[in-house]
């Protein structure tokens, strides 16, 4: 439950492509009245602020990957989970936080997401769901 993905020690390009798959499907459950964002104790949470920090630039520590970690860069992958996490349910994710403040506006980028603009700040408007 710590949030490291079968995939950090290939490289968090990849670990960000997984979530965008999860994100979006969660989205869309999530309009249908289904919440998957919160399964398992909102894992996904969990994953993308474990992730977050490597992003930002902290230290990699030798038993995680043997100490490296590849392609650093935050993909378009933050918005959306930040808007439903922070937004929406309130939940603090401060490292996200930081990298969604980095990297806005998100751009299409390989899974083209558009987080910034189908969901930047709409939450705290959807509470109400």
């Amino acid at each position: 439950m710590d949030g490291l993905s079968q995939e950090t020690c290939r490289d968090l390009r990849h670990v960000q492509h997984g979530f965008g798959g999860l994100i979006q499907s969660a989205e869309i459950a999530w309009h249908q009245g289904v919440d998957l964002y919160g399964e398992r104790n909102n894992r996904l949470l969990a994953g993308l602020e474990f992730h977050a920090k490597y992003i930002l630039g902290a230290p990699v520590p030798a038993n995680l990957c043997m100490g490296t970690l590849n392609s650093l860069e935050a993909m378009p992958t933050f918005e959306i989970p930040y808007n439903h996490y922070h937004n929406r349910k309130n939940l603090p994710m401060p490292l996200t936080e930081m990298v969604v403040n980095k990297n806005s506006p998100e751009t299409a980028v390989q899974h083209m997401m558009w987080g910034t603009l189908s969901h930047h700040g709409v939450g705290v408007m959807e509470q109400s769901k």
